[in-house]
């Protein structure tokens, strides 16, 4: 995420787009970030999307919504993985800063 985070913070869009895709991917093995977990309610929630996107990108987008509600309805076993104070923090800090 440090990386991308100019990517990541461009709109809500694409920070919706990578949360959502983290969060199925993490899925996939039984475990999730609890940095994404408490914050995953509010990408779930998000079906309006900046005027210039894609209606195609945003229908697929949604549909990844649909899809990662099933995974977390239908998983009852899969772990909360724990993060540091400071990893907590550092992502905060991260999804604070604006793309120019």
């Amino acid at each position: 995420m440090e990386e991308d985070w100019r990517i990541v913070n461009d709109n809500l869009f694409t920070e919706t787009l990578y949360f959502i895709s983290i969060t199925i991917e993490s899925l996939k093995y039984n475990e999730i970030a609890d940095f994404i977990y408490f914050r995953l309610d509010s990408y779930l929630e998000n079906t309006n999307f900046e005027e210039h996107i894609d209606k195609y990108d945003v229908d697929k987008l949604l549909q990844d919504i649909q899809i990662c509600k099933k995974l977390i309805n239908a998983k009852s076993e899969y772990k909360i993985r724990e993060t540091s104070d400071s990893t907590k923090s550092r992502v905060e800090y991260i999804l604070s800063l604006k793309a120019v």
